[in-house]
C-alpha cells in the first residue's frame, strides 16, 4: 500500500519536515474511510470495565445506590520497550532512535547530529473518547543561537506531532507540534516557518529542566481548535522527532510512554 504513494513528489507537496511522513497521507485516508461502527477494539486500548453489580452487593431499600465512576480509558501509543509499530522517515540523514534499556525508566533515546528523521505511527485516535495526550520526555541540552520561527531555525531537541490527515486532499493535512523549544518562551506558539498547515506550541523551554523528566497532559481536542482553528474529532497519526539538520548541531532526547486518556 505504501509503495503506491512513494513515487509522488511529496517534498513539493508539503515542503516541510513538520508536516511529516507522506506515507501516512494515503494510508490514513484509507483508515478514515472505514466507519467507526465497523471498527474492532484496538489492541492498545484498555476497554472500560463491565459495570455489573458485585456478587455480594444488595440493593438498598432506603436510598438509591451511588453511581459508580467510570474507569479511565487509555489508548497506548508509544511503549518505550517496543518500536515494532513505528516507522522511520528521513528528511536529512538519520537521527538515531534506540530503546535504552539501561535508562531508568526505560525510554526511547533519540540522538541527532546535523540530521532530521522521525518515527511515526499511523493510528486512529477518537478524540471524543480519549482527548488527552499524556507523555514524558527529557533532554540533555537545548540548541544554541536559533530563531525557531525561521526556516533556518526549524530544529527541535524534542517534539511530538499529532496529525489530522486530509486524505487524498493532501493539502488539507494539518499538524500540531508540541515542542521543547530552545529559545521561545514556554507557552508561546507560532506558525511553522515552512507551511501554514502546521503550528508549533512550546510546552517546555530552555535548559532549566534539562536532564530531568518532564510530564505533560494536553487536551488535543481543545488545542486543535485553539491553535489550528480545526474542529477535528479524530487523529490519524502521532510522531516524534529530534532534529538538528538546519543548525548542524547535536542533541539528545529521551521519550517515555505516550498515551491518550479520557481524563
Amino acid at each position: 500500500m505504501l509503495s503506491m504513494w512513494t513515487p509522488l513528489p511529496w517534498r513539493q507537496l508539503c515542503n516541510s519536515k513538520t508536516l511529516l511522513l507522506p506515507y501516512l497521507l494515503l494510508a490514513a485516508h484509507i483508515v478514515a474511510a472505514k466507519p467507526l461502527a465497523d471498527e474492532k477494539p484496538l489492541a492498545d486500548e484498555e476497554p472500560l470495565a463491565d459495570e455489573k453489580p458485585l456478587a455480594n452487593e444488595q440493593p438498598s431499600a432506603s436510598k438509591e445506590p451511588a453511581p459508580r465512576a467510570k474507569p479511565m480509558r487509555r489508548l497506548h501509543i508509544l511503549n518505550p520497550t517496543d518500536l515494532s509499530q513505528w516507522q522511520e522517515k528521513s528528511f536529512s540523514g538519520h537521527s538515531v532512535y534506540n530503546i535504552d534499556l539501561s535508562h531508568d525508566p526505560v525510554a526511547v533515546k533519540a540522538h541527532s547530529k546535523a540530521s532530521a528523521s522521525g518515527l511515526f505511527r499511523e493510528i486512529r485516535v477518537d478524540l471524543t473518547q480519549t482527548p488527552y495526550i499524556n507523555w514524558s520526555w527529557k533532554i540533555d541540552n537545548t540548541l544554541e543561537n536559533l530563531n525557531e520561527t525561521s526556516k533556518a531555525g526549524d530544529d527541535y531537541v524534542a517534539r511530538i506531532y499529532v496529525v489530522v490527515s486530509g486524505g487524498f486532499w493532501f493539502w488539507k493535512t494539518r499538524a500540531l507540534n508540541y515542542v521543547w523549544s530552545s529559545h521561545q518562551a514556554n507557552g508561546s506558539h507560532w506558525p511553522n516557518a515552512f507551511t501554514a498547515n502546521a503550528h508549533m506550541l512550546a510546552v517546555d523551554s530552555g535548559n532549566q529542566q534539562a536532564k530531568r523528566w518532564v510530564h505533560h497532559k494536553r487536551n488535543v481536542l481543545q488545542d486543535l481548535a485553539r491553535y489550528l482553528q480545526l474542529d477535528a474529532q479524530e487523529l490519524d497519526a502521532v510522531a516524534i522527532m529530534t532534529d538538528t539538520d538546519n543548525s548542524g548541531q547535536s542533541a539528545t532526547a529521551y521519550y517515555g510512554p505516550i498515551y491518550f486518556s479520557s481524563e
